[in-house]
């Protein structure tokens, strides 16, 4: 009966040691560290730890009867009211859980079965050094920005890449190198608060100080998709305008 009960006790969470020193204490309702040092083989200080620890829990208390401390019992009920506030946590967190799960699973479907990441930054250092890696990915870049005060740079030893860049506003900006492109593209037809970037399998989503990026060949190829669709909008308000 002794062993199953600490077998038992164990089950729910308990050390061995301290399970043994609680099954000994339900037996005797009241020890000293000294007993339990002796009939576990443990030093007086470590008899002590354990006896402790059964007082932390609330399943035993302190006696004090002049220089001499014992321990005693406290009702085993208190180990189901631990258990059942225990309980009460886990649903707490399930439910919680629950209500974080649909965004979960839409985010894990971004992917279309394939790995997705997201990285998400704050502060100008760390835009910054997101937008850089961003621009060492291989391939060409089409963006949607709402000012031509930034832009995301070729990255070092890709002169090749080729970037083409929308930019919501009235004039037709150019920005210097031969191999970018820039549209301008009314407000009135499409707007933006912050910068989209698509390149390979990323999308970068750059605001104020803040930036994500989304690795996933299904959300890279929707948001290309819809970029391309906004390319060949703003060619044709520029011949418009011609």
């Amino acid at each position: 009966m002794i062993t199953q009960l600490v077998s038992g006790l164990t089950m729910l969470g308990f050390s061995e040691r301290i399970a043994q020193a609680y099954v000994m204490l339900a037996q005797k309702g009241e020890i000293s560290a000294r007993e339990i040092g002796e009939g576990f083989s443990l030093t007086r200080s470590t008899a002590h730890d354990v006896m402790m620890a059964l007082v932390q829990h609330g399943l035993a208390r302190q006696k004090m009867d002049g220089k001499a401390k014992t321990f005693v019992l406290e009702s085993p009920t208190v180990i189901r009211e631990k258990l059942a506030e225990k309980k009460q946590e886990c649903e707490l967190r399930v439910e919680r859980f629950d209500r974080l799960l649909p965004s979960l699973q839409a985010l894990s479907a971004i992917g279309g079965g394939v790995s997705s990441a997201v990285k998400y930054v704050e502060g100008e250092i760390a835009v910054r050094q997101l937008i850089e890696e961003f621009a060492r990915i291989p391939g060409n870049v089409l963006c949607l920005q709402q000012s031509a005060d930034w832009r995301c740079g070729t990255g070092e030893g890709d002169a090749e890449k080729r970037i083409r860049t929308m930019i919501v506003g009235k004039k037709t900006i150019r920005i210097g190198e031969s191999l970018d492109t820039v549209r301008t593209i009314p407000a009135s037809v499409l707007n933006i608060s912050g910068n989209i970037h698509v390149c390979g399998d990323r999308v970068l989503l750059v605001a104020s100080d803040a930036a994500i990026e989304i690795r996933s060949v299904c959300m890279a190829s929707t948001v290309q998709a819809a970029l391309e669709l906004a390319w060949c909008a703003a060619g044709k308000v520029e011949e418009w305008m011609k």
